[in-house]
């Protein structure tokens, strides 16, 4: 047989590989499909915590300015946090601290106080002390993913949990 001779065994195999069927091509897209849904619903709450985890920090990142801020002003401030956010009460509602102290959570999770409580004020000293305090947060599947901690020194602690144990 010779390079450009066509005999029927090469004809057949020609045929044969001409193009995918669209039988073939539905089938590889409804695998594609189901392999796709799996994964959006294995990793749907993966943003939720993450939202969380930003918001635990953010929340820090507002206690040590306020402690910081507390103690070159002179002044004390009071940080209420509730379950669907936190501000600082007593200052003015326009005031440029106030804008930059206040927040809310994301929907659909939880913000647990340690003794149980409703809302949790945080009193910040001009000395650099502040209220002690514990709180856990996180979304509807992982309420414990991060647990905030503040001592009366002034030091804040956040410690995240792994979403197996926070479970």
């Amino acid at each position: 047989m010779r390079g450009g001779e066509v005999t029927p065994k090469t004809a057949c195999w020609r045929h044969r590989f001409q193009g995918f069927s669209l039988i073939e091509l539905l089938v590889v897209l409804v695998i594609i499909a189901i392999t796709v849904g799996f994964a959006v619903t294995l990793f749907s709450d993966f943003g939720r915590d993450r939202q969380w985890k930003i918001s635990a920090q953010k929340l820090q990142h507002i206690l040590v300015f306020l402690r910081e801020t507390a103690v070159l002003e002179g002044e004390n401030f009071v940080l209420v946090i509730a379950p669907t956010g936190y501000h600082v009460s007593g200052v003015e509602s326009s005031s440029q601290l106030a804008r930059a102290t206040t927040g809310k959570f994301p929907a659909g999770g939880r913000v647990v106080f340690v003794p149980a409580a409703p809302t949790l004020q945080l009193e910040i000293t001009s000395s650099g002390t502040l209220t002690p305090f514990e709180l856990w947060m996180g979304s509807a599947k992982h309420p414990r993913l991060a647990n905030l901690i503040g001592r009366e020194n002034g030091h804040i602690l956040l410690k995240f949990a792994e979403a197996q144990e926070a479970a």
